[in-house]
């Protein structure tokens, strides 16, 4: 993953089918990555989550297009000095679609957005509304990258 820098933080955006690549990615780095916030759903599920992105330093902001949208996007404003990551697919789907909310944000916020996704080689698909993938041992985990250009708006 790229490293960011600078005083214009990109939003980077990732499919909730990437999760738990993602996760063992962030581990395997083994750095703190305090100078990211990540946007998480305010729906229960997402609590399982707390405890791991809280063990990797992330600052975590909670909210949804369908619930804490507007403190979410306050909290998001004043961490312009970190790169911020969204999930732009989950929970309630469909999988591997960006819902709009994401790109308005890029827009408002004046932030560039990069799009990542992960491939492997050999992974399990579970039986969830995303299909999660989990990768077999020694598989090899491919990185892609797109920028999205995006216009800020006044």
């Amino acid at each position: 993953m790229p490293n960011f820098s600078g005083s214009s933080r990109p939003i980077i955006s990732f499919w909730h089918e990437d999760i738990f690549i993602l996760a063992c990615w962030a581990f395997k780095q083994n750095r703190m990555f305090d100078d990211h916030a990540i946007l998480i759903s305010q729906h229960r599920d997402a609590e399982l989550a707390l405890g791991v992105l809280n063990s990797l330093g992330l600052t975590v902001v909670r909210g949804s297009s369908t619930r804490g949208y507007i403190s979410a996007m306050r909290e998001i404003s004043k961490l312009a000095h970190k790169t911020l990551i969204v999930i732009p697919d989950g929970p309630r789907g469909p999988p591997r679609v960006m819902k709009s909310n994401l790109i308005n944000i890029a827009k408002k916020l004046g932030r560039p957005l990069h799009h990542f996704e992960f491939r492997a080689s050999f992974c399990i698909r579970l039986k969830t509304w995303d299909k999660l993938k989990i990768p077999l041992p020694f598989t090899k985990i491919l990185l892609t990258e797109n920028k999205l250009d995006v216009i800020k708006t006044v």
